[in-house]
Parts: structure tokens; C-alpha cells; sequence
């Protein structure tokens, strides 16, 4: 799974300089609470597509949802 830095910690994460890189309490699980989830359209697979548009909600497809 990949990682997820708060925004606050970008700097954190991005300093070359530090002499623990990555800095370790960042690789924590992010708390559940502060993750948001929502459909996106089916172009977002594949690499062709670049679109700001891809991130929009969707309405999930009913017959695809668990196929």
C-alpha cells in the first residue's frame, strides 16, 4: 500500500538533508477518519488519459460494482 503524508509534513518528507530519511514516526498508518474515498471513472486506468476531470465523482455503475 502506499504511503500517505499529511500536507503538513511535505517539507518533513522531502528533506534530503535529514539524516533519518525517510523519517520514520511518517510511515505510520494514516488515520481512517481522515481518509475520503469516492468513484471515479473507469478512464482513471490507464495511463493515456490526463484529465482534471478524472477525479470527479461518479455515480458507481450498479452492474459493475461487484463483477
Amino acid at each position: 500500500m502506499p504511503g500517505i503524508v499529511a500536507p503538513k509534513n511535505y517539507e518533513r518528507w522531502l528533506d534530503t538533508d535529514s539524516e533519518s530519511t525517510p523519517p520514520p514516526d511518517l510511515l505510520q498508518p494514516y488515520p481512517a477518519e481522515e481518509i475520503e474515498a469516492w468513484t471515479v471513472s473507469v478512464q482513471v486506468g490507464n495511463v493515456r488519459n490526463n484529465d482534471p476531470e478524472l477525479l470527479a465523482l461518479q455515480e458507481p455503475d450498479q452492474r459493475t460494482l461487484f463483477s
